[in-house]
């Protein structure tokens, strides 16, 4: 059985995407953080001193998921890639075909 709690960082917390975006401290997340500060001062509206939010609500969630912004994507693939280390991607390499169109 997979617990819900976070196992990249000491926060003891539930790993829901909340915290997976704003809260958990693990260090490889907090380098993404910095490196992607702007989508979150965007939506966030953290500072660059800041390092998490201590609240996220859904319209903070939405605002943020919600951005145009071609590094919020980027953000994301780097993010899963993150938490995908280490666990059985079989099925995430199969090739699909909806690049390829009709």
């Amino acid at each position: 059985m997979v617990s819900p709690i976070c196992d990249k960082c000491d926060l003891h917390a539930d790993q829901d995407e909340a915290h997976v975006l704003f809260k958990c401290a693990c260090p490889d997340i907090c380098r993404l953080w910095r490196k992607y500060s702007r989508l979150f001062r965007e939506a966030a509206h953290l500072s660059p001193t800041t390092s998490c939010v201590q609240f996220v609500n859904k319209p903070m969630m939405y605002a943020f998921l919600s951005q145009e912004n071609y590094k919020l994507s980027r953000f994301i693939s780097e993010l899963m890639d993150l938490f995908l280390t280490g666990v059985d991607q079989s099925q995430t390499d199969q090739p699909t075909f909806l690049a390829e169109g009709p």
